[in-house]
């Protein structure tokens, strides 16, 4: 689907906090997992101190491994991890890029809508840069970018990712 036409809806966001975390604390090595289900249209969300192995250890999640990780290396610093290839993910991997590339701003919306009062209580957050490793056994795809923002992230009313990539 163009990114263009998909459609913005917070109720599709479930949310989970793990043993450890509160809505406002900590900030560095607070740890998001999050993972689309394509049965549902839902994207559940996990925050806390590890990532949520139970999510990620679901027989399709180690199939398929569609899942995003992220971490607060510190409060400029949001580091993402996706794994193209390698490592026992299934798929090819140009179009396992694409496909990351274009839902990545979905997954980053619904991670900072489940994470919300985290930055009402730590506004400076919202200055954090966004850096995504991209995993891959493909030199071509194996890299490391800079998303903007974790203020480019906050959905509004007439929310429209500008990124283009």
């Amino acid at each position: 689907m163009d990114q263009a036409k998909m459609k913005w809806l917070p109720h599709r966001v479930h949310t989970v906090f793990l043993e450890d975390v509160t809505p406002d604390d900590p900030v560095v090595g607070r740890k998001y997992t999050c993972i689309r289900s394509l049965r549902t249209g839902r994207i559940h969300v996990s925050i806390g101190k590890q990532y949520h192995d139970a999510e990620l250890s679901r027989r399709y999640g180690r199939w398929v491994r569609e899942s995003i990780v992220a971490e607060w290396v510190s409060p400029a610093e949001l580091q993402v991890h996706v794994h193209i290839s390698g490592a026992g993910v299934h798929g090819r991997t140009g179009m396992r890029n694409r496909r990351f590339l274009r839902d990545l701003p979905f997954a980053l919306a619904a991670m900072r809508h489940a994470d919300g009062y985290l930055v009402k209580v730590h506004p400076e957050l919202d200055d954090a840069q966004i850096v995504i490793r991209f995993h891959s056994d493909v030199s071509k795809y194996d890299r490391t970018e800079t998303w903007g923002h974790w203020r480019d992230y906050a959905i509004t009313p007439n929310w429209r990712h500008r990124l283009s990539r």
